[in-house]
């Protein structure tokens, strides 16, 4: 985290900044932005991480890479398929520029977000941060169950002037899926 704040301080030349961060970078937001107070001055999260597993798991069909000689062909099918478990709601958003977007993510990955992913340090850090927050949900985010309220609820009890925006039919990488509808939001919100 140290790394992080220092980039971050660095960037932003003792200017108060606007901060976003999705899903683990959500996390990683909102611990920068408990942080470093008097840096931040409004922070948006994108179906953060880090909110702790507040309803059951849905059961993910993720399926393994195919070994380095497999063909691309397999190996995109793989990506496909896995991106519709846990990143999309929708088979038509991904086309290939989505996989290719996957595969080059998949290859740079040091670190295994997952034990990160799913503890409490957003929860944790939502009542203690002093800037303005607000949160964009995609309404079929398939790591929500039994529904988006799940986590609108217990968000709303940590922090009641937080912003809540609900971005219908998008799923867990929400401003891919709905980048228009995510863009006025982030726009609206940091004006």
């Amino acid at each position: 985290m140290g790394l992080v704040c220092a980039a971050v301080e660095e960037i932003a030349a003792g200017q108060s900044i606007y901060l976003s961060g999705f899903s683990f970078g959500g996390a990683i937001a909102s611990l920068l932005s408990l942080r470093m107070p008097d840096t931040v001055r409004k922070l948006a999260l994108l179906n953060p991480a880090a909110l702790g597993r507040i309803s059951p798991a849905r059961e993910m069909d993720l399926r393994r890479m195919p070994p380095d000689t497999a063909s691309e062909s397999e190996k995109r099918a793989v990506l496909r398929h896995n991106l519709l478990q846990f990143m999309l709601a929708h088979e038509e958003t991904i086309d290939e520029e989505t996989i290719d977007i996957q595969r080059d993510n998949a290859a740079r990955t040091r670190y295994d977000s997952r034990q990160f992913s799913f503890k409490t340090y957003t929860r944790d850090a939502l009542w203690q941060i002093e800037a303005p927050i607000m949160t964009v949900l995609g309404e079929l985010d398939n790591f929500v169950r039994p529904s988006i309220y799940s986590r609108i609820v217990p968000c709303r009890s940590l922090r009641p002037d937080m912003r809540i925006e609900v971005v219908p039919n998008a799923g867990h990488w929400v401003q891919y899926e709905a980048a228009p509808a995510v863009n006025r939001l982030l726009l609206d919100f940091f004006q």
